[in-house]
């Protein structure tokens, strides 16, 4: 074997070991659709970077722990040794030591190792009830973030096209179907729905989104329902004074 054939199954190790960590860390289902495609098996991934996580949470929690209350409990048991000796016992030194682990849980220094080893139990005790998957939190948090901040952003940007709020039209279109013109959504008006009109019975056929001179508009097209149709859901509305509908 070669150096380029060593080279190469390094730089493949690289690339496979980035991709399952990245397919670990992501949270459902966008590690569904990043996992699946390259074949990666996430919940392995998941519990390696777990037991990783767990032993290095708990050693570092340990280790900085140690370096934290050492010097804190000497120095109280010596102020101890100077004011209230003689009458001490073990139990005043060993009371300084939980005092001092027990500020060091609290300060929040200690919080990251804390987060790293919970983090890590919590993805080997899912594979190994479920063998499941567990994603980061501080990334699922960023993800769900930037999702949300996007969505906000779209809908302004909706909003501002749609411009401010004024009266519905109600156009004929082709046939007996109508169309009706409306600055804002209509959630309730579902492909499920049957829509009342006056004395008329409607269903939804499409819905899209057109210039419609300054402002945008949503375009609800409505073909009227046949008389044998089941109604599963009413919606009744009232349409803007003046309006006819196409006849029957």
């Amino acid at each position: 074997m070669g150096a380029r054939d060593i080279v190469g199954l390094v730089a493949r190790a690289i690339e496979v070991a980035l991709q399952g960590a990245v397919a670990a860390m992501l949270p459902s289902p966008e590690r569904e659709r990043f996992a699946r495609p390259r074949e990666i098996d996430a919940p392995r991934w998941s519990l390696e970077i777990g037991l990783l996580q767990g032993a290095a949470g708990a050693g570092l929690f340990m280790a900085a722990g140690l370096a934290y209350t050492r010097p804190a409990t000497t120095d109280q048991a010596l102020i101890l040794l100077r004011n209230w000796w003689p009458g001490l016992s073990t139990t005043h030194f060993q009371s300084l030591g939980l005092i001092n682990w027990l500020g060091w849980c609290l300060s929040p220094a200690s919080w990251p190792f804390t987060y790293l080893a919970l983090v890590g139990l919590l993805r080997c005790t899912a594979f190994a009830i479920a063998r499941e998957a567990v994603g980061e939190p501080v990334v699922w948090a960023a993800i769900r973030t930037y999702q949300h901040l996007r969505r906000v952003r779209a809908a302004r940007s909706r909003e501002a096209r749609l411009g401010p709020l004024r009266p519905d039209r109600v156009l004929r279109g082709k046939g007996t179907d109508v169309l009706v013109l409306t600055c804002r959504d209509k959630p309730e008006w579902t492909p499920t729905a049957t829509i009342e009109i006056g004395d008329r019975f409607y269903r939804l056929l499409a819905v899209r989104e057109r210039q419609d001179g300054e402002w945008s508009v949503i375009v609800y097209g409505l073909r009227e329902q046949e008389p044998q149709a089941v109604v599963r859901g009413l919606v009744h509305y009232r349409p803007p004074a003046g309006t006819h509908l196409p006849e029957p």
